[in-house]
Protein backbone atom coordinates (compact mmCIF):
# COMPACT_ATOMS: atom_id res chain seq x y z
CA UNK A 1 0.00 0.00 0.00
CA UNK A 2 1.36 3.38 -0.98
CA UNK A 3 -0.38 5.45 1.68
CA UNK A 4 2.61 7.48 2.88
CA UNK A 5 1.18 10.79 1.70
CA UNK A 6 -2.51 10.00 2.00
CA UNK A 7 -4.60 12.90 3.24
CA UNK A 8 -7.15 12.34 5.99
CA UNK A 9 -10.80 12.63 4.90
CA UNK A 10 -13.54 14.50 6.74
CA UNK A 11 -15.03 11.15 7.76
CA UNK A 12 -11.65 9.93 9.09
CA UNK A 13 -11.29 13.08 11.16
CA UNK A 14 -14.64 12.34 12.83
CA UNK A 15 -13.47 8.87 13.86
CA UNK A 16 -10.14 9.67 15.42
CA UNK A 17 -8.61 12.16 17.80
CA UNK A 18 -5.17 13.54 18.54
CA UNK A 19 -4.24 10.74 20.96
CA UNK A 20 -5.18 8.00 18.51
CA UNK A 21 -3.24 9.74 15.75
CA UNK A 22 -0.14 9.90 17.95
CA UNK A 23 -0.54 6.24 18.83
CA UNK A 24 -0.89 5.32 15.15
CA UNK A 25 2.26 7.32 14.36
CA UNK A 26 4.38 5.30 16.80
CA UNK A 27 2.91 1.85 16.03
CA UNK A 28 5.54 0.96 13.39
CA UNK A 29 8.27 1.49 16.02
CA UNK A 30 6.78 -0.74 18.72
CA UNK A 31 7.52 -4.45 19.03
CA UNK A 32 5.24 -6.69 16.99
CA UNK A 33 3.04 -8.19 19.72
CA UNK A 34 2.43 -4.90 21.51
CA UNK A 35 1.99 -3.04 18.22
CA UNK A 36 -0.52 -5.58 16.97
CA UNK A 37 -2.59 -5.25 20.15
CA UNK A 38 -2.41 -1.46 20.08
CA UNK A 39 -3.34 -1.40 16.39
CA UNK A 40 -6.44 -3.47 17.10
CA UNK A 41 -7.25 -1.15 20.03
CA UNK A 42 -6.96 1.94 17.76
CA UNK A 43 -9.22 0.45 15.10
CA UNK A 44 -11.71 -0.67 17.74
CA UNK A 45 -11.79 2.88 19.16
CA UNK A 46 -12.39 4.28 15.67
CA UNK A 47 -15.18 1.75 15.09
CA UNK A 48 -16.69 2.69 18.46
CA UNK A 49 -16.44 6.37 17.50
CA UNK A 50 -18.20 5.68 14.20
CA UNK A 51 -21.29 4.56 16.14
CA UNK A 52 -21.40 7.86 18.01
CA UNK A 53 -20.91 10.27 15.11
CA UNK A 54 -23.46 13.01 15.25
CA UNK A 55 -25.27 12.81 11.92
CA UNK A 56 -25.63 16.60 12.02
CA UNK A 57 -21.90 16.94 11.45
CA UNK A 58 -22.18 15.80 7.83
CA UNK A 59 -25.84 14.87 7.36
CA UNK A 60 -29.14 16.76 7.42
CA UNK A 61 -32.71 15.63 7.94
CA UNK A 62 -35.20 16.07 5.16
CA UNK A 63 -38.86 16.99 5.72
CA UNK A 64 -39.68 13.31 6.33
CA UNK A 65 -37.06 12.99 9.07
CA UNK A 66 -34.68 10.93 6.93
CA UNK A 67 -30.98 11.68 6.98
CA UNK A 68 -29.28 12.63 3.75
CA UNK A 69 -25.90 14.03 2.81
CA UNK A 70 -25.57 17.79 3.24
CA UNK A 71 -24.75 18.37 -0.41
CA UNK A 72 -26.95 15.72 -2.01
CA UNK A 73 -29.07 18.39 -3.69
CA UNK A 74 -26.02 19.55 -5.62
CA UNK A 75 -25.27 17.48 -8.72
CA UNK A 76 -22.31 15.18 -8.21
CA UNK A 77 -20.66 15.13 -11.59
CA UNK A 78 -17.01 14.64 -12.48
CA UNK A 79 -16.15 18.34 -12.23
CA UNK A 80 -17.55 18.62 -8.67
CA UNK A 81 -16.28 15.21 -7.59
CA UNK A 82 -12.73 15.72 -8.83
CA UNK A 83 -11.64 18.46 -6.35
CA UNK A 84 -12.98 16.32 -3.49
CA UNK A 85 -11.02 13.19 -4.42
CA UNK A 86 -8.02 14.72 -6.22
CA UNK A 87 -5.64 14.38 -3.25
CA UNK A 88 -6.37 10.64 -3.03
CA UNK A 89 -5.62 9.87 -6.69
CA UNK A 90 -2.36 8.92 -8.35
CA UNK A 91 -0.88 11.30 -10.91
CA UNK A 92 -2.12 9.04 -13.70
CA UNK A 93 -5.64 8.95 -12.26
CA UNK A 94 -5.63 12.75 -11.91
CA UNK A 95 -4.61 13.12 -15.55
CA UNK A 96 -7.34 10.71 -16.61
CA UNK A 97 -9.97 12.67 -14.64
CA UNK A 98 -8.76 15.99 -16.06
CA UNK A 99 -8.88 14.61 -19.59
CA UNK A 100 -12.36 13.23 -19.07
CA UNK A 101 -13.61 16.51 -17.55
CA UNK A 102 -12.13 18.39 -20.51
CA UNK A 103 -13.93 16.07 -22.90
CA UNK A 104 -17.21 16.50 -21.03
CA UNK A 105 -16.79 20.28 -21.10
CA UNK A 106 -16.11 20.13 -24.82
CA UNK A 107 -19.27 18.11 -25.49
CA UNK A 108 -21.40 20.41 -23.33
CA UNK A 109 -20.47 23.52 -25.35
CA UNK A 110 -23.19 25.01 -27.47
CA UNK A 111 -23.01 24.49 -31.23
CA UNK A 112 -21.76 28.01 -31.93
CA UNK A 113 -18.84 27.62 -29.53
CA UNK A 114 -17.98 24.23 -31.01
CA UNK A 115 -18.10 25.67 -34.52
CA UNK A 116 -15.76 28.54 -33.65
CA UNK A 117 -13.38 26.24 -31.80
CA UNK A 118 -13.27 23.30 -34.20
CA UNK A 119 -14.31 24.87 -37.50
CA UNK A 120 -13.82 22.41 -40.32
CA UNK A 121 -13.47 19.42 -37.96
CA UNK A 122 -17.02 19.89 -36.68
CA UNK A 123 -18.57 17.76 -39.43
CA UNK A 124 -16.26 14.89 -38.51
CA UNK A 125 -17.32 15.16 -34.84
CA UNK A 126 -21.00 15.22 -35.80
CA UNK A 127 -20.56 12.03 -37.79
CA UNK A 128 -18.81 10.33 -34.88
CA UNK A 129 -21.55 11.15 -32.39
Amino acid sequence: MDNANMKQTLFDSMLTNRNLQILKAVLPYIDYDTGKSLGIYVKFQELKNSFSINPGSYMIKDKNGNYKAMNCDKPLDFSTLYPIIKDYLTTEEQEMFETFIGMMDMFSMDDEAKESMFGEYMDMFKEMF
